[in-house]
């Protein structure tokens, strides 16, 4: 797998669903809901229902930036750091770090 090749799996399902199951995702782990458009980011202890929507993301103004320039990370937060890698890499903020998609690796 080259720098610009990853797959992300998310998991689905409706909000009926994810409501009576209540799982705990894993940290990072994205939660799609598949009726009501919205996603959870999981930290690894939470239920599903004690955790917050993530920030809606229009994809076509995903926030890029420069890795030198990374904000604070906010849980549930999502960004595109433009110069790591070849072509670039997404990330999530996990409360307390960047994380990658890819490999799950603070960013450094």
């Amino acid at each position: 797998m080259s720098d610009t090749d990853f797959n992300i799996i998310t998991k689905h399902d409706t909000v009926s669903n994810w409501t009576s199951s209540d799982p705990v995702l894993l940290k990072g782990q994205q939660g799609y809901e598949t009726d009501s458009g919205r996603s959870k980011y999981g930290d690894g202890s939470s239920v599903w229902s004690s955790l917050p929507y993530a920030t809606q993301i229009n994809p076509t103004l995903l926030h890029a930036v420069l890795f030198a320039a990374l904000p604070t990370p906010k849980a549930g937060s999502v960004l595109f750091i433009i110069d790591k890698g070849v072509a670039g890499k997404p990330a999530y903020a996990d409360g307390t770090d960047w994380r990658f998609f890819n490999d799950d690796t603070i960013v450094t």
